[in-house]
């Protein structure tokens, strides 16, 4: 569920949980971290992003602030899996479901991972600033709804 007031600069987001949260993550990145890296075509966003996500950026008036809250939330998503080392990130997916709230999907070892743990739905929230992009990840165990 959203709770939102026209008007309001507050925005107030419930997630109903049928399981148990099996961990929770955060990150927030400067976006001009990103905009560097956009201008020089580093290949940091081939192996960072999915075909899809750049594809999707692609269609944002801004892809900068959508690339530096979806690597916020890939982050997010990563640490709220109690994982340690080396990311995965182009197995982390941040895409726009069909209400246009961000969704996470895994693939990989990182989806064989979530299996194990009983993970059966991660909860992402992007934020984006004009000089920084926020993203928190709760990673769900239990039923799915």
């Amino acid at each position: 569920e959203c709770h939102y007031r026209p008007g309001s600069r507050l925005h107030h987001v419930t997630y109903r949980l049928n399981g148990m949260i099996f961990g929770i993550g955060v990150d927030i990145i400067a976006v001009s971290r990103i905009s560097v890296l956009e201008k020089t075509e580093d290949p940091f966003f081939s192996s960072v992003f999915t075909h899809r996500e750049r594809e999707e950026a692609a269609s944002q008036k801004d892809p900068v602030a959508y690339y530096a809250g979806r690597f916020a939330a890939k982050e997010a998503v990563y640490k709220s899996l109690r994982l340690h080392g080396d990311a995965r990130f182009n197995e982390i997916e941040v895409l726009a479901g069909r209400s246009g709230a961000p969704e996470a999907h895994l693939s990989g070892a990182l989806l064989e991972h979530a299996k194990k743990q009983g993970i059966s739905q991660i909860h992402i929230s992007i934020s984006h600033e004009t000089d920084y992009a926020i993203s928190y990840a709760i990673a769900e165990t239990g039923d799915q709804p």
